[in-house]
């Protein structure tokens, strides 16, 4: 039996098919999470906790969002305290969030262009010691990331964790943005020249692939 569908002349894509039918299951894998807070902020506690657990909620309410809006001087201490600090959580997320991006931005930015522009002996190595240090899990690294946090005074403090995730995000960084600062075939230091003479210059030169950088860098161009 032929893959042509009858009536139509023309063969059925089950390659596409296959691809969405995976795009779809893993955006409900990666959605589902998601779902699960913006329905459980419509249950009751007791709703929420059963199990096993259920999706509708059967008495949908909005009393979660009233506690949160117009706190109640009469509901436990704890809630109410947690109630009244969320917007410092928000704005130290924000600070640490930006932060972070910007020091990546700027950082893996500059050690990128110089991966990728100026050919230094051990420079892939170094590429791949940023990317082996990602490897490494998170929880082997609490308790040392626990000691030189302490000891340098920085507990409960915004700027210890600004440290602790530009640690963990600007390997990654530096590892990605070589791609944008690839280097024009030619000799070496042939392209770095001309990217000079071609390309704008200062900041604009760092987000600027000059000319015949339109292929992604190999790891023989580091």
């Amino acid at each position: 039996m032929t893959a042509r569908r009858r009536g139509w002349g023309h063969v059925l894509p089950w390659r596409s098919l296959a691809i969405y039918l995976a795009a779809v299951l893993l955006s409900l894998y990666l959605l589902a999470p998601f779902s699960w807070l913006v329905l459980t902020s419509v249950m009751r506690e007791s709703e929420a906790l059963s199990v096993p657990p259920h999706w509708i909620p059967h008495e949908p309410t909005l009393a979660n969002y009233r506690a949160f809006l117009w706190p109640d001087p009469n509901a436990a201490r704890a809630s109410t305290q947690a109630i009244a600090h969320v917007l410092d959580y928000f704005r130290n997320s924000l600070v640490v969030a930006v932060t972070v991006s910007l020091l990546n931005l700027v950082c893996g930015s500059m050690a990128a262009y110089a991966l990728a522009r100026v050919p230094f002996r051990g420079s892939a190595w170094l590429v791949l010691f940023y990317l082996a240090s990602r490897m490494v899990p998170a929880v082997a690294l609490m308790i040392p990331l626990f000691l030189v946090i302490n000891a340098l005074d920085l507990l409960d403090t915004v700027l210890a964790l600004i440290i602790t995730y530009t640690t963990f995000t600007l390997p990654f960084t530096i590892w990605i943005r070589p791609v944008a600062h690839a280097r024009p075939a030619g000799p070496p230091g042939q392209g770095a020249r001309r990217s000079r003479a071609d390309c704008p210059t200062g900041l604009e030169a760092l987000d600027s692939p000059g000319p015949d950088q339109d292929l992604p860098l190999r790891s023989g161009h580091w």
